[in-house]
């Protein structure tokens, strides 16, 4: 039977714990009134009042998203690890639950006070809760045990499906050649749309107040609309080439010349380098990835390095050896 989880389901008690605490909160201050301050300025005076359905999703809505993003990157960081390393998100995202925490306990006692003056964040608690959880997140994680997993199955270099390194380098050296493989994502593009119409729409809506918090509104949606179609990476006769996005905005640029070798690894985007995208971990080396955990690491002649994200590895690194054998 293949496992669900690959991270202890206990290490996310802390936030377990915190939302049920926020549920008996709420429960002893039902029923709320009919009409509740659900927005504040920067003096904690309320500006805009909201329904209590709206109010309680003002509530809960910040520590789920935080509680759940939290339980989503431990499982990732457990499913990644090869050997035992510390999940340094337990240092990371704590302090969030904690805060809104208190920040929700303290709206709660606010509404259940009347909702009169002004409302103060409870500073004190909030300390309390974020450094409590934060601390017990730590423990939890130092005690995790490591779950062994299978080493990576990639095809050997030698063995490339067909993609001859000596043929390849023929075909390169006879006419245009060219090679290209992209990574993008579903999520990303649903994400991007989305994000870009809500822009857009908001843009509309704040025109008519402010001209240019509209205008700012549709380029940042412009922007997001370029970024569409996601990492591409481009071989030909003159080396390799990332770009980014369906115009192809240029990121990298590697001649043949210039690499001095190159393997087909398997690494950790959250440990290596914090993240999916385009990144530069503290070793200096440049990634290009957007899902997986599988590329070819590039060497470059003056020292750096370079990875790039591969749904086939094996199959690029035929060909970037190709190029290179010219």
């Amino acid at each position: 039977m293949r496992r669900r989880l690959f991270h202890p389901f206990w290490v996310d008690l802390p936030g377990l714990l915190l939302l049920g605490a926020l549920a008996v909160k709420l429960y002893t201050v039902l029923p709320l009134p009919s009409r509740l301050p659900v927005h504040f300025d920067f003096a904690g005076r309320p500006n805009r009042w909201g329904m209590p359905v709206e109010a309680v999703l003002a509530v809960f809505l910040p520590l789920l998203m935080t509680f759940f993003g939290h339980l989503l990157l431990n499982e990732i960081w457990a499913r990644e690890e090869r050997t035992k390393h510390f999940n340094w998100f337990t240092l990371i995202l704590p302090p969030f639950l904690g805060f809104f925490t208190a920040l929700s306990w303290g709206l709660l006692d606010y509404w259940a006070a009347g909702a009169t003056g002004r409302f103060a964040i409870p500073w004190v608690l909030a300390a309390v809760l974020g450094a409590g959880t934060t601390a017990v997140a730590v423990l939890l994680e130092l005690v995790r045990p490591f779950l062994p997993k299978p080493g990576p199955s990639l095809v050997p270099p030698e063995e490339h499906r067909g993609w001859e390194v000596a043929d390849l380098a023929r075909i390169m050296k006879s006419g245009n050649f060219v090679y290209w493989e992209s990574q993008d994502p579903a999520w990303l593009k649903y994400l991007i749309v989305f994000t870009a119409i809500a822009l857009a729409v908001g843009g509309a809506v704040l025109y008519g107040v402010s001209r240019a918090a509209g205008v700012l509104y549709w380029g940042l949606a412009l922007l997001l609309f370029l970024l569409y179609g996601g990492l591409r990476i481009t071989l030909d006769r003159e080396g390799l080439r990332v770009r980014l996005g369906v115009v192809g905005l240029p990121l990298y640029r590697l001649r043949w010349a210039e690499i001095v070798s190159a393997e087909v690894v398997e690494f950790s985007p959250l440990r290596d380098f914090g993240g999916w995208g385009i990144r530069l971990n503290a070793e200096g080396t440049w990634g290009f990835f957007y899902r997986g955990n599988k590329g070819v690491l590039i060497r470059r002649s003056n020292g750096r390095k370079v990875l790039l994200g591969s749904d086939d590895p094996a199959r690029l690194l035929a060909v970037i050896l190709a190029g290179r054998g010219q």
